[in-house]
């Protein structure tokens, strides 16, 4: 392991690709994405009010379940970036 804890070479890891540039992008693509889902399914709702439509699902939770599983998913991905920087390193 070349002298190198993981946890140590993990925590590096960690810093070094949370605050690089492309990951601020990132972060900040996530969260315009996320605002657009939240916009577009507000719309979908005072549509629905305006002009009666009843449906099945409420708009809001719909919402809300997509943007929780872009975050699972964003979050894993990102998770499996820093481990497998991390094992290249200690390796």
């Amino acid at each position: 392991m070349n002298g190198q804890n993981f946890t140590d070479v993990l925590k590096e890891s960690f810093i070094k690709i949370t605050f690089n540039g492309k990951t601020l992008l990132a972060f900040l693509f996530y969260i315009v994405i996320l605002f657009a889902i939240w916009r577009y399914h507000l719309q979908i709702e005072r549509y629905n009010e305006s002009h009666g439509v009843i449906s099945p699902v409420e708009p809001r939770e719909q919402a809300l379940l997509y943007m929780t599983y872009f975050s699972i998913i964003t979050l894993s991905i990102y998770l499996l970036i820093i481990i497998r920087n991390t094992v290249k390193q200690v390796k």
